[in-house]
């Protein structure tokens, strides 16, 4: 009686493997394209979430909030990139940067309150404001910033009235 071999041919493998690489090639860019949008979804979710922070924080404090790009976390800095990461801080003596303080019975400790990181390398940030200041009864200035991954564009605004929207 012959004894039957199981398994795959050398040919039969080769063909899999092919199969299996063009498959690949096809869905890489898709992927990619689906990582751009999902990175930019959550970036432009995140901004929008911390200026309904500020905005709701300038209420609940009753005095002006700052939220404006930072490098470094602790100050804001100039131009209007932000794509360096922003800040979230109080603002009560209205000189239109961050308060220093460094009592922990103050009310407004710790100042700044939000500290967010460098986006991603793939996407940029840009706003027609260096600073956006939320006044204590929720109102601001009118600002747009535009969140921008390869050929795709997102926008947050803000109205005077302190109402956020984002498209």
């Amino acid at each position: 009686m012959r004894q039957q071999n199981r398994g795959f041919t050398l040919i039969e493998l080769m063909i899999t493997v092919s199969i299996a690489a063009v498959l690949a090639t096809l869905a890489v860019p898709s992927m990619t394209s689906f990582l751009t949008s999902m990175r930019l979804s959550s970036a432009s979710s995140l901004l929008y979430g911390d200026l309904n922070l500020a905005r709701a924080e300038a209420i609940k404090r009753n005095t002006r909030v700052l939220m404006c790009p930072s490098s470094n976390g602790t100050s804001c800095a100039t131009g209007t990139n932000w794509a360096v990461g922003w800040i979230l801080c109080v603002d009560a003596n209205s000189d239109g940067a961050c308060d220093v303080i460094t009592t922990t019975t103050d009310p407004n400790y710790p100042n700044p309150f939000g500290v967010r990181p460098v986006l991603t390398s793939n996407l940029t940030l840009t706003s027609t404001l260096n600073t956006i200041t939320f006044k204590p009864d929720g109102s601001a200035v009118d600002a747009t910033l535009t969140l921008t991954a390869s050929s795709r564009t997102k926008t947050v605004s803000i109205a005077k009235a302190g109402f956020i929207s984002r498209t």
